[in-house]
């Protein structure tokens, strides 16, 4: 057998590797350089005391009770309810079809409750958790961007307003559609405010709604009549973090969105017992890639106030990019994109 095929075998596989390692150098890779902060670990890395493989439909932590967790996907009919040990107890089924405009509808348990949003078409889709039975209520709104249920009559969403050029928060009354207050919050906006994306949530325990940007070091603080507490800022220094927004098609569908990659600054976030937990995207100077890129990093403020009360690493061990992160008492439960949930003991 001629070795010439070998050789330029092997040749190809070398260029193929100096050009990767090429591009990966050029690359605007986050977390290559040091961010420029650091952070204060409470306690060495906490390690799983549950792991199990759920499923990969699963895409969100939907909600939980002492006894349960919930966990939803695209498909708005499907919810599935395992205990907590993350053995499964029920899959359950609600009567409503999966459509282009009613698909990943960040479904809300908050028991007794199940809330279901569909951006698009402004609708709320509620009803009770052990039941077949739901209602929905068109909401008198414009297209909105994030919810986050505050109680059965309450909600707060990130909508864009009648000028279809900026992004404003409101409270809407869920037993009639209507809004009850509006406050624009975010006044620096240039493309429709999509570029100040970030998690919407509501915390029972100071009755706050939290607002955190996903590609900046800024977070709202706000009460249940969207007036402004205070602005915090995560630990990190990325207070600019240049978006490029676009017209682009994903699986034939056309979307306003980001036409170039960002840097994900704030994950996710939960709030439980007056803290605000947030899952960075961003290393510390002093960790160093290798084990950065083994944990979920957990920074936590004082939800009253906005203090930094120090960090936490979860170690990922099978699970591979996070999907949703919830922090319900002292447990931590996180879903990753492989399928894989893990929940963590929590000694904060």
């Amino acid at each position: 057998m001629s070795r010439k095929p070998l050789i330029l075998l092997g040749i190809l596989t070398i260029i193929a590797v100096l050009s990767i390692a090429f591009i990966l150098s050029k690359a605007d890779l986050p977390n290559k350089l040091d961010n420029g902060f650091e952070r204060k670990l409470i306690q060495n890395a906490i390690e799983p005391s549950i792991s199990k493989q759920i499923t990969e439909y699963a895409k969100k932590i939907s909600g939980t009770t002492p006894s349960s967790i919930f966990f939803s996907g695209q498909n708005p009919a499907w919810v599935l309810k395992v205990d907590r040990y993350l053995n499964i107890v029920d899959t359950l089924v609600y009567g409503i079809e999966l459509t282009e405009q009613f698909r990943d509808p960040g479904i809300t348990i908050d028991s007794p409750y199940i809330y279901m949003y569909s951006p698009e078409i402004k609708y709320l889709v509620k009803g009770f958790v052990d039941s077949t039975r739901i209602d929905t209520l068109k909401l008198k709104t414009e297209l909105f961007s994030r919810a986050a249920q505050i109680s059965p009559d309450w909600l707060v969403l990130r909508a864009i307003d009648s000028t279809q050029s900026k992004q404003v928060f409101q409270i809407m009354d869920c037993r009639t559609g209507e809004t009850i207050r509006q406050a624009q919050i975010i006044n620096d906006q240039q493309f429709g405010g999509f570029e100040h994306d970030g998690h919407l949530r509501y915390d029972k325990s100071t009755n706050s709604i939290f607002f955190v940007q996903m590609f900046q070091n800024r977070y709202f603080c706000m009460d249940t009549m969207l007036n402004i507490k205070y602005i915090g800022k995560t630990i990190d220094t990325t207070n600019t973090n240049m978006v490029k927004i676009g017209l682009v098609t994903e699986n034939g569908v056309s979307k306003v969105m980001a036409s170039k990659p960002r840097i994900i600054v704030n994950q996710s976030i939960s709030a439980s017992n007056g803290r605000l937990f947030v899952v960075s995207g961003l290393r510390a100077d002093k960790e160093s890639l290798n084990e950065f890129n083994k944990v979920v990093p957990v920074d936590m403020y004082d939800a009253s106030s906005g203090k930094y009360l120090g960090s936490f690493h979860l170690s990922k061990g099978s699970g591979d990019k996070i999907l949703d992160f919830i922090i319900d008492n002292k447990t931590a439960i996180v879903l990753f994109k492989n399928g894989i949930c893990n929940i963590y003991a929590l000694n904060y």
